[in-house]
């Protein structure tokens, strides 16, 4: 979810390829309610809101990530991005947050050819009714756009690809567990069975708020397994990463 709706003045608009615009319905022609279309155009407001799409293929195929529900939708009534919003560049990194710009305006999709000369499709809660429009700015944190998700007295797994370590590394998770969640890492070999030292019943949990949170694991075991309580993962291994998340947000892991 993107957050700190921010307007900003008016300048050029570039829209980025790495985000769907969705067009909600369409400006008339009006017709009737057909239950057997699947994609009705009876008079719908024209507007638009932004979706986020990843493809795992070089873009030969495209999934909706979070189920269609938009990643940027538009402004409440009587703001500037009201009835159209379109996003900008690619995002940038901050620190540890996301920058997304955006472009938005209050009048719909089309509204110039639909609408013509006697009927407005200005927002009629636009002060004045005057058609406004802008530029504005959105921030998440870091890999903030998606997550693995896991909700309220519930558990969830995930399990990586097998991935070769080739200098000692340490895991690093941007993770949100909220007041009652928790996060705990277990390392496997690459036919999936756990790593000495670093099982799930020796995982320190994790169950705060962070970007980038080190991973450690008990030190039970004496001296041979001080590497995983200083959270350091050994070079010269093929691995796996298993996350058993209980209410949180997992949005990355990263070996550093």
């Amino acid at each position: 979810m993107l957050s700190r709706f921010v307007a900003l003045p008016v300048s050029p608009i570039l829209k980025a390829s790495l985000f769907l615009q969705f067009w909600h319905w369409g400006l008339g022609p009006c017709r009737a309610y057909d239950p057997a279309d699947k994609a009705p155009n009876f008079c719908g407001p024209g507007t638009y809101s932004v979706h986020l799409m990843a493809s795992y293929d070089g873009g030969s195929h495209w999934t909706y990530i979070g189920g269609r529900r938009a990643l940027l939708g538009t402004g409440l009534d009587g703001t500037f991005a009201s009835r159209h919003v379109w996003i900008g560049p690619t995002p940038a990194e901050v620190g540890d947050e996301l920058f997304v710009f955006f472009g938005g305006t209050n009048i719909p999709e089309g509204s110039n050819a639909t609408c013509g000369k006697t009927l407005t499709c200005v927002d009629p809660a636009s002060p004045g009714g005057k058609q406004q429009s802008g530029m504005g700015l959105v921030t998440t944190r870091i890999d903030g756009l998606s997550s693995a998700t896991v909700g309220y007295a519930e558990v969830g797994e995930l399990v990586t690809r097998p991935m070769n370590i080739t200098a000692d590394r340490r895991l690093q998770l941007n993770a949100d567990c909220g007041g009652h969640g928790a996060l705990h890492v277990e390392l496997l070999d690459a036919h999936g069975a756990a790593l000495p030292c670093y099982g799930l019943a020796q995982s320190v949990p994790f169950w705060s708020n962070a970007v980038a949170a080190t991973m450690r694991w008990s030190g039970e075991g004496g001296a041979a397994c001080e590497s995983a309580r200083q959270g350091t993962i050994a070079a010269g291994q093929q691995l796996q990463v298993r996350f058993v998340i209980e209410d949180c947000d997992l949005f990355s892991m990263r070996l550093v």
